[in-house]
């Protein structure tokens, strides 16, 4: 795969919205139904400079999500507020640019403002990992119950 585009025996065209491919055969594969974009949790941001190559240290944001409402309140440039159009934010203020955000919900980033995101909390995982994790838990130990005493007659 390079950028948009998969390579093999067939090669497709994955669309900017990641909901197509365009095969070279003429087929077209649609995605009948998304994963829904969750944005909700806390981001680092991280500002670029090289082009992306190089990251320094920004701010941590507290991301909340309703719908197609996105409002992240940081620690030193405060309250920002988006709407979610596919895999962009675009600010309600018209003042800001958009922000792309990755398929996976869990990185953002701003080629034109140079910052980057990533969620920390929560985590997202994997369920089969959730899975395997849940099943290390300890069990419930049985918890010794009082016994009755014979009683006298």
């Amino acid at each position: 795969m390079t950028g948009f585009t998969l390579d093999g025996p067939v090669k497709g065209t994955i669309s900017k919205a990641g909901d197509q491919i365009v095969w070279s055969h003429g087929y077209t594969s649609t995605l009948q139904s998304a994963k829904p974009i969750d944005l909700e949790g806390l981001w680092h941001s991280y500002q670029t400079q090289d082009g992306g190559k190089t990251w320094s240290d920004g701010e941590v944001c507290s991301v909340e999500q309703r719908g197609e409402n996105v409002a992240s309140y940081c620690e030193t440039s405060l309250l920002h507020e988006y709407k979610l159009d596919g895999l962009a934010l675009k600010a309600v203020s018209g003042k800001e640019p958009d922000v792309t955000v990755a398929p996976c919900g869990g990185m953002v980033y701003s080629k034109e403002k140079g910052i980057v995101a990533k969620r920390f909390m929560p985590p997202k995982q994997p369920k089969d990992e959730l899975k395997d994790e849940l099943k290390d838990e300890p069990k419930d130990e049985p918890k010794d119950e009082p016994k009755d005493e014979p009683k006298d007659e």
